[in-house]
């Protein structure tokens, strides 16, 4: 059987991840599989911290266990495969009394716990990583899949959960997140000495922002955990973990969950027009030279199939906009990120052709050498021996910038987008 949680913190403090961890504690059944960590549109203007859902699934395991995490002494155990076992009614009711005694009470807060007993369709996540979902039909699906649920507050969390149900793994990373209840806070200087040092490891990414010089890996609010290392392997994730001093961190407890994050998932490709709130991956010509406003942004505008798109990269992605500002009309680019108040807000880009661009200086006399000074139109003159022409001398201007992926510092990344270093050299960007 599937379980799922979200919607359960709020600014102020709490992580869902960590309730998931307790309903792990506290049912007696197995554990199947690794626990799921789903990243959902990051656009949805309701969603808390990190629009983050979870699911689980439980039952009597199957096969070899392997250790994926601890609580205190005891280990957590993960089977590869299993069988349907427990009661629906009874799970339902452990996930909603750890949910109400965990939960941040805000009025941003609206939790959700959902039981099924298969996965839920895979079009609910589709629908839920990339546009918008109503509660109402979420509700409707629920019931026609034999799911029970609990609504809280106004029960807006059981769209994460159930999207996390429903989310079918396709491109597939792993975050091992650490805990100290009800919250750590370590000094500056460790954290960003533990950071680079997981940075300089195996399959591990986003970990530290080496341009901002930003500990990425441990969290910035008020939150059970004391940091998240995100890479491609388990295996190296629980080895990196063991080369940081947990003990001086105050670690409670630690498990390693399957994520979608730097997924790329929340991209539509190549649509027919675009929504607001929503997030796509578009091809065009650049119309004109990005041009700087107030507050450090920069904008531009593209020409596509479909018609002209203004382009933008704002002050948060820091150095990104050098590189953003350096692109000239004629330029072919393919751009993605999320399209908001009829703009694109770019996460990367990818310049696929550089357009040619040529400077105007008067000519050299063929006489004696000297350039020519400029009278007017077409009339071009030697001050020193009065020779004429009436052509100025065109020389392509060397570009700085070169064709290749562009994207925005770790700190200002968004945890779906997919970084460079995971795209290996291009990959399925070009």
């Amino acid at each position: 059987m599937f379980v799922g949680v979200d919607d359960t913190d709020s600014p102020r403090g709490m992580c869902t991840t960590y309730l998931m961890t307790k309903i792990i504690e506290e049912t007696d059944l197995d554990l199947i599989g690794y626990p799921s960590l789903v990243r959902l549109n990051p656009n949805v203007p309701y969603c808390t911290r990190g629009n983050a859902s979870l699911a689980i699934r439980l039952g009597k395991g199957r096969g070899r266990p392997i250790v994926i995490g601890s609580i205190g002494e005891n280990p957590i155990i993960s089977y590869p495969e299993g069988e349907e076992s427990g009661n629906m009614e009874e799970l339902l009711e452990l996930g909603s009394t750890i949910v109400r005694r965990y939960m941040e009470h805000d009025s941003m807060t609206n939790p959700g716990i959902v039981v099924s007993r298969g996965m839920l369709p895979t079009e609910l996540y589709d629908r839920a990583v990339k546009s918008f979902v109503e509660l109402g039909d979420v509700e409707i699906l629920l019931q026609q899949n034999s799911a029970l649920y609990e609504k809280i507050g106004n029960g807006r969390g059981i769209i994460g959960a159930a999207a996390a149900i429903s989310w079918p793994a396709l491109r597939v990373t792993f975050e091992l997140i650490s805990y100290g209840f009800p919250f750590r806070e370590n000094g500056k200087p460790l954290k960003e000495e533990i950071s680079l040092s997981v940075h300089r490891m195996g399959t591990t990414f986003d970990s530290f922002d080496p341009e901002n010089r930003r500990a990425a890996m441990f969290p910035s609010s008020r939150t059970p955990i004391i940091y998240g290392i995100r890479g491609s392997s388990p295996s190296d994730l629980i080895r990196t973990r063991e080369s940081i001093p947990n003990r001086t961190l105050g670690e409670e407890r630690y498990i390693l969950y399957r994520t979608n994050q730097a997924s790329d998932d929340h991209i539509i490709r190549d649509p027919e027009s675009l929504k607001n709130g929503e997030s796509y991956q578009v091809e065009g010509y650049l119309l004109d030279t990005p041009v700087p406003m107030e507050g450090g942004h920069y904008f531009a505008e593209i020409g596509t199939r479909n018609g002209n798109l203004k382009i933008a990269a704002f002050e948060p992605t820091k150095t990104f906009r050098a590189s953003f500002r350096l692109l000239l009309p004629g330029d072919y680019v393919r751009v993605y990120g999320s399209y908001l108040d009829g703009s694109m807000h770019l996460e990367k880009f990818a310049l696929l052709a550089r357009g040619r661009s040529f400077i105007r200086t008067p000519p050299k006399c063929s006489r004696c050498g000297k350039r020519m000074k400029n009278r007017g139109y077409r009339d071009y003159r030697c001050t020193s021996c009065g020779a004429r022409a009436s052509s100025a001398e065109y020389t392509e201007e060397k570009r700085s910038i070169n064709c290749g992926m562009y994207e925005v510092p770790t700190c200002a990344r968004r945890h779906l987008s997919r970084p460079i270093s995971l795209i290996g050299g291009g990959g399925d960007l070009f």
